[in-house]
């Protein structure tokens, strides 16, 4: 387990790592928010008291992972990710088909 997530409150509070994951993305650590992201998917319940709560966590995961692979210039794995948030019917469907037309299409910069 790598020391950001270890050091947070809950380590397996899908929240508590989007937050830190938002943070990190925000001071330009993609690939350290990449990692506490997919590490609190692999621990998530595949049952939960909240699941509608459960649901929107992981579609927050799987879009903000796929900005951080964007970020990393990884864009076949964006794409895959990309795929995912759209298939899952989340809110973050419409960006996540607006970033992949865009990757699609070679536009994309992530500068």
């Amino acid at each position: 387990m790598n020391e950001a997530y270890s050091d947070l409150k809950g380590c397996n509070d899908a929240t508590n790592a989007i937050l830190e994951a938002n943070e990190l993305m925000q001071s330009g650590d993609y690939k350290q928010a990449d990692m506490i992201l997919a590490h609190a998917w692999e621990q998530m319940e595949p049952i939960t008291s909240d699941e509608q709560q459960a649901w929107t966590e992981k579609a927050d995961m799987l879009y903000l992972r796929a900005l951080c692979a964007i970020k990393q210039h990884k864009l076949y794995r964006s794409r895959m990710l990309l795929n995912e948030v759209i298939n899952m019917n989340s809110i973050h469907k419409d960006e996540a088909q607006q970033l992949l037309n865009t990757i699609k299409h070679g536009k994309w910069y992530a500068g």
